[in-house]
């Protein structure tokens, strides 16, 4: 059972339901058409730790609800097939939230797919046939793209209405894939990849995406740092790669073309030796949250040069995993080292105000979370 913490601040129980009626004139007369304000749903994918080293964490989805408020409320908590899920995502339909599998024992990595209910709880289905820990989808909802840990290649799919994942094709990657990401138009897909074997400079592999979902290879840049981790889009087309243990962000235009990546820019924002981990972006644009577990540094986005400008930094000291903007934009959520949620109100300067947390239970690690609405 999930345990809210406030902190002292009162909350507001508001449900999300149906908005206000919409007045239309038609002609001569007029009539109300109801409108249906969609739900919110947060999914936490964490894992129950045992005390004994000898045996494995057992991975879990934490299921909540978004109030009006930045709140959580808790619905549910669904197994999943894998050890850990470190990556959480849900498809542009709103219809399958897919888990992978980040487990450092597992070479090629497990997805889980759940079916999204209308009330926003989750219902397991069969387990696909892709292998895999990296996830992401084509804007359009028609292919996901999994990439397999410890070299064992990308592989694109066709996604059905029912869910089921039908292979196009596959390419080769390194032997240490990062995370994934593909851009606005669905064209292009790029996967930061860490120095194999060594410490050294990581670089972004860049892949093309035909009509068809088919990848080809499209070459590489260097990500100017070590350890590249994090990489994620604006919503102003540029694409920013954090380097993990470099503590620096490199954003990088893209050729609408080509799909050529293009450095433009190198932020340094801690330093090194550091642990950025996540990015993540307002729907707007206009604000960037970047974290090192320990801390957010918060950026106003410049978007026609890519420029991030700092906004001040929020302290989280229960370790952040992982963090994302809710669909509204209003809100920001962390999945945390020590078991909770953290929760964000994201104010009109862009900068978080903390606004509680909840647990997801003793000897719980969080460490993803995604999206729906329904």
């Amino acid at each position: 059972m999930a345990v809210q913490k406030n902190s002292g601040r009162a909350r507001i129980a508001i449900s999300i339901g149906l908005a206000a009626a919409l007045v239309l004139t038609l002609g001569c007369g007029a009539r109300t058409t109801p409108l249906i304000t969609p739900s919110t749903y947060l999914y936490v994918g964490g894992a129950t730790l045992s005390p004994d080293p000898n045996n494995p964490p057992m991975g879990s989805v934490s299921q909540f609800r978004v109030e009006s408020d930045g709140m959580l409320t808790a619905l549910a908590t669904s197994s999943t097939g894998s050890l850990l899920p470190n990556v959480a995502k849900v498809d542009p339909g709103n219809q399958y939230l897919f888990t992978g599998d980040m487990y450092l024992s597992n070479t090629s990595g497990t997805i889980s797919e759940f079916g999204i209910g209308s009330d926003g709880t989750l219902t397991a289905t069969a387990p696909p046939t892709a292998a895999g820990n990296l996830v992401a989808f084509a804007p359009n909802g028609q292919f996901a793209f999994v990439a397999q840990g410890i070299g064992g290649g990308l592989s694109s799919y066709r996604l059905d209405p029912l869910g089921a994942l039908t292979p196009i094709n596959s390419v080769a990657t390194s032997l240490n894939p990062g995370y994934l990401a593909v851009d606005g138009t669905g064209r292009f897909a790029y996967l930061a990849e860490l120095a194999d074997g060594t410490l050294g400079e990581g670089t972004i592999s860049e892949y093309t995406v035909s009509s068809g979902g088919a990848l080809a290879a499209n070459g590489s840049i260097s990500t100017g740092g070590y350890e590249p981790l994090a990489i994620a889009f604006s919503s102003g087309g540029f694409l920013y790669c954090g380097n993990r243990y470099s503590g620096s962000v490199i954003a990088f235009s893209v050729d609408t073309s080509t799909g050529a990546l293009t450095l433009v820019n190198n932020f340094s924002i801690w330093a090194p030796p550091t642990n950025l981990v996540w990015i993540a972006f307002d729907r707007a644009g206009t604000y960037a949250y970047i974290s090192n577990q320990l801390e957010i540094a918060q950026f106003t986005v410049d978007e026609t040069t890519g420029t991030l400008s700092g906004n001040g930094v929020t302290l989280t000291p229960d370790g952040a995993l992982w963090g994302e903007v809710d669909p509204s934009g209003r809100f920001l959520f962390t999945a945390n080292a020590d078991g909770t949620v953290s929760q964000f109100i994201i104010s009109s300067t862009g900068t978080l105000i903390p606004n509680g947390s909840v647990s997801l239970g003793p000897n719980m690690v969080a460490s993803t979370l995604a999206f729906a609405q329904r």
